[in-house]
């Protein structure tokens, strides 16, 4: 039993449950052995009583229904040949039947054989008998066939006959099935006793072998709980006293392991806590150190020590504490090129224990029994960092215990850091002492730097003073430029409308060199006033009052602009000025203004600077920018002069200034307007070769912006060709300007023109005039004594009569935000600057003030419903340009009848012949412009109900508002999207394809 005890508990359990499982396969195997038995004798129930049972019936059923088919033979009359036919064929059917069954019976009964053979012998013979009352009959001698059927005739006592033959055969099958159901009976008795007698066993024996396996594993276990919790409660000592070689044995000896280093640990962790509350409790370095030492020494058993640490001049260790050590043992070693167990230790950085000392050791005790030499040694190392500090020596007769090198590794980093906390403070008190007489020199310092400190107080208030004096000079000199920009428009602004005027009158009444002068004054009058606006934009930018916009254009239509008015200059020094369009004309959100000044001081300077060949303006797309690149092949500039040319004030050099003109304020200011707003202007040059300025613009705008001020009737001056005229003639107009010579170059243009203008020379004339009549329009100036045009505007709006009166805004000053806002809000349909006045755009301003007022409303009016087509609708598109033509037609492919037209007057004959279910109508084209056609087109009564879409570049923010306003009933930007054009389209016209 107690080698079984030493069994490993595996072994054990397995050996346990070995037992259970032949148990329980010993009981499968009685079981199935019974089942066998069991199963046998319900075959044999099967196989003999039953089977011959069912057999036995189902052949006596068989020659039953063939008796009664015999009869029923006998009855059919001689003429029912196909029912006796019938019949005959049922009795060979039972016939079959009958000897399938007596196959079975001869197969299955277990009694004589003889008893199946008579049964098949009689059913023979009355087949024989049956057979020759049949042929009787069908001879005609019924009535001994129907004889031969009866009870007493030959075939009626063959069948009873052979229903003896088969009752004999049943009695036998349930004789049978009696005698084999009770031997099952008895068979299920007995097989249920031996079950129950092997079950019994076998719980008997599962419980002996669950009770003793249960007691080999609850003995350690209650053993080693017991141990546990006496451990827990604080009893180190407990130990378990079970001992096997089992795993319980294992964990007996493994708890007993970890108890005693728990117990070590324990120690360990009391004795290094006791070190650290002395070292907590000294500052002082001496008795720090005394302290320690002493302590190390006793807790490790040791019998002297010594503690060196680092001079002053870092080169040696100096003793400094030490206890038992004779002086010889004690004497200072290099820092430099430590030797011994001090070079061992601070080379690895880590306590190193040195056993086996030789006798040759210099090291020894003094006792009053003589000298002793130690038998180990215990370096401390101590570091700062990189730097060894000090050093701690102990040193023992004896050996070292584990728990001694554990205890002090265990205080090593407490050790190293307390040394280092005491080592500074011994320093600091060193040093406190040189501070205490250094801070006597630095109070007598200090009072001649606070009389120095007062002499500076004084002089920044002075700075101070200076520095409001220079704001207030910056505040009057943004002032002054502002007052002197207006008071100098002014004069030029006369000289300029005045020169206009005469150019316009004297035209071809006086000699053709004096009218040139003219020329001369009115283009320097301008030239003039860009340099006058140039110093204001740069006043207004450095004293950070420049407000941004934010407006959505295309980068082509820009430059296009730019180009049409920088081509003249060109033209007329004869170089090519050449814009090569981007296919896919991407759109920019900037400040559409400032791009137009950036672009227009580059290409203009492009242009000025190249006397012979060309210009050439590309557009690229890259990573999110849009790179337009003005290249040219004029004097070039030099290295050096790249790095001021954006200088205010600054050109290439003095001899270009001289040679051609200019403030050198384009580029600054264009440089300027692009670092505001996050666009970058590169330039590659080389003197003699041209130039190559690059632009890059961001396409979203990534600066703080204001709400751009959007002024309608721009865009008719934006358009090529555009020239409308109001709707009817002798319209008037209220001119509400001081300034004569204003008065007098308005007056020229539009009186010309056929429209009667009323002059009132301020605004208190002009709310007097407007309380007897209303003008059809009103030009104002914005800038006049007494009452100005902010404050008429608003009175004006604020009264019913005059809340909608259109007005054109004409001004010399450069508004602010807030003012443009404030003219917005006043409802004003467009503004001019003073200046830039020339007789196109003012009299397409003012037509768009009258169409606005009238003709659009009239338009607007005409009713449009969407038209349903059966067969293929009619379009007509009227497009000026071929490749725009090109595109639409391909878009439109064999959907719609396409016909088109080049220009508008085309286009009205093609509508009146082909009277198409829709019109595309492009808006600039030469001769009848877009809004010009559209007007001819709702006009005229058979061609007013067909629905028209403007197919234009205009694709600013509010284009299409303006459109659809104006009386369109659709709008597509161009590039044309043909799912844009095509959701147009099916606005309009309902086909059986949709």
């Amino acid at each position: 039993m107690k080698k079984f005890k030493d069994v490993q508990t595996g072994t054990q359990l397995l050996f346990g449950f070995g037992i259970l499982i032949i148990l329980i396969i010993i009981l499968c195997l009685i079981a199935w052995q019974q089942t066998n038995r069991l199963a046998k004798q319900t075959e044999n129930l099967y196989n003999h009583p039953l089977t011959v049972s069912i057999a036995l019936g189902r052949f006596e059923t068989a020659i039953t229904a063939m008796h009664r088919d015999m009869k029923g033979l006998m009855l059919t009359k001689y003429e029912e040949a196909d029912k006796r036919a019938l019949i005959l064929s049922q009795i060979e059917v039972n016939k079959s039947q009958a000897f399938k069954q007596l196959e079975i019976l001869e197969s299955r009964y277990l009694g004589p054989a003889e008893d199946i053979k008579s049964i098949r012998s009689e059913f023979i013979y009355w087949n024989t008998i049956r057979e020759e009352t049949i042929r009787l009959l069908q001879k005609g001698d019924i009535e001994t066939a129907l004889q031969r059927t009866t009870p007493d005739g030959a075939g009626g006592a063959q069948v009873q006959r052979l229903f003896a033959q088969t009752d004999k055969v049943d009695q036998f099958a349930s004789g049978k099935a009696k005698s084999f159901h009770e031997l099952s009976l008895d068979l299920n008795r007995e097989l249920n006793l031996q079950l129950l007698i092997f079950a019994i066993l076998a719980l008997i024996l599962s419980v002996l072998i669950a009770l003793y396996l249960s007691f080999l594993i609850n003995q350690p276990l209650k053993e080693l709980a017991n141990s546990i919790n006496s451990f827990r409660k604080g009893n180190m000592n407990a130990r378990s006293r079970y001992y096997s070689k089992n795993q319980f044995g294992n964990l007996s000896a493994s708890f007993n392991e970890m108890a005693e280093t728990i117990e070590t640990e324990n120690l360990i962790s009391n004795r290094a806590a006791e070190l650290s509350g002395i070292m907590l409790s000294e500052n002082d370095a001496r008795s720090f150190c005394h302290d320690v030492l002493k302590n190390l020494i006793l807790h490790t058993n040791s019998q002297m020590g010594a503690i060196y640490l680092l001079s002053d001049d870092q080169t040696q260790f100096a003793n400094f504490v030490s206890i038992g050590m004779d002086k010889e043992g004690c004497l200072p070693f290099s820092a430099l090129n430590p030797e011994g167990e001090f070079g061992l230790a601070l080379v690895a950085r880590q306590i190193v224990h040195i056993k086996n000392i030789s006798e040759k050791s210099s090291y020894f005790f003094n006792t009053v029994g003589g000298n002793f030499k130690p038998s180990e040694i215990i370096t401390i190392p101590v570091f700062n960092g990189s730097e060894a500090v000090a050093v701690i020596s102990l040193f023992s007769l004896g050996s070292y215990s584990d728990l001694s090198i554990r205890l002090l590794k265990n205080i090593f980093n407490t050790l190293t850091a307390r040394m280092n906390g005491i080592l500074a403070y011994k320093q600091i008190v060193e040093f406190s002492q040189k501070l205490e007489e250094q801070n006597i020199e630095l109070d007598r310092q200090k009072m001649e730097l606070a009389a120095m400190a007062e002499e500076l107080k004084e002089q920044n208030a002075e700075l101070e003073i200076q520095t409001q004096q220079l704001s207030e000079v910056s505040q009057l000199k943004t002032n002054f430029l502002s007052s002197m920009s207006h008071e100098l428009r002014t004069p030029l602004n006369s000289v300029i409308a005045l020169s206009g005027v005469l150019n316009r009158r004297l035209s071809k009444k006086i000699d053709e060199e004096e009218y040139s002068y003219l020329g001369v004054i009115e283009r320097n009058g301008k030239h003039l006033l860009n340099l006058i606006n140039d110093i204001l934009d740069l006043s207004r930018i450095e004293s950070g009052k420049l407000d941004l916009e934010k407006n959505t254009f295309k980068i082509n239509d820009l430059l296009k602009d730019v180009i049409s008015m920088i081509k003249p200059q060109s033209e007329q020094k004869g170089i090519s000025l050449d814009f090569h369009v981007n296919s896919n004309n991407p759109s920019i959100e900037s400040d559409y203004n400032k791009c137009v000044h950036i672009f227009q001081n580059i290409i203009g300077n492009a242009v000025k600077f190249t006397e012979q060949g060309k210009v050439d303006v590309n557009v690229t797309l890259n990573n999110g920018n849009i790179l337009v690149k003005i290249s040219d092949t004029g004097i070039g500039i030099s290295q050096e002069a790249q790095m001021y040319i954006f200088d205010e004030f600054r050109q290439a050099d003095g001899s270009n200034s001289r040679r051609f003109g200019g403030t050198g304020l384009g580029l600054s200011i264009a440089k300027k307007y692009a670092d505001l707003m996050g666009c970058v202007i590169t330039v590659e040059s080389e003197t003699g070769k041209g130039s190559i300025f690059t632009v890059s613009i961001p396409e979203k705008a990534t600066y703080k912006y204001h709400d751009s001020v959007d002024f309608r009737p721009s865009l008719v001056q934006k358009i090529p060709g555009a020239s409308l005229k109001p709707g009817t003639s002798e319209k008037t107009i209220l001119l509400v300007e001081d300034t004569e010579a204003m008065i007098v170059q308005i007056k020229d243009i539009l009186e010309e023109d056929g429209y009667k203008i009323e002059i009132a020379r301020s605004g208190i004339e002009a709310l007097k005039f407007l309380e007897n009549r209303l003008p059809d329009a009103i030009i104002l100036d914005l800038m006049m004594p007494g009452m100005d045009g902010f404050e008429l505007l608003n009175r004006m709006r604020s009264h019913n009569t005059t809340a909608s009166l259109p007005v054109l805004v004409l001004t010399a000053k450069i508004l602010s935000q807030d003012e443009l806002n404030q003219i917005k809000n006043n409802h004003v349909h467009q503004l001019i600057q003073k200046g830039k006045i020339t007789q196109e755009s003012l009299l397409e301003a003012i037509a768009m003030l009258m169409i606005n007022n009238e003709d659009i409303k009239q338009l607007k009016n005409v009713t449009i419903n969407p038209i349903n087509v059966d067969g293929k609708p009619v379009l007509l598109a009227i497009e000026d340009n071929a490749d725009n033509m090109l595109a639409l037609k391909a878009m439109i492919g064999n959907r719609f009848i396409f016909f088109e037209a080049t220009n508008g007057t085309d286009g009205l004959e093609q509508a009146r012949k082909h009277n198409p279910h829709l019109i595309l109508l492009d808006i600039a084209m030469p001769g009848l412009n877009g809004f010009e056609t559209l007007n001819a087109i709702r006009g005229d009564a058979s061609l007013k109900h067909i629905p028209i879409i403007a197919v234009t570049s205009s694709a600013m923010a509010g284009d299409k508002e303006y459109f659809l306003n104006y009386g369109f009933n659709g709008y597509v930007s161009k590039p044309v999207n043909d799912i844009a054009l095509f959701d147009e389209i099916y606005k309009w016209i309902k086909t059986e394809e949709q």
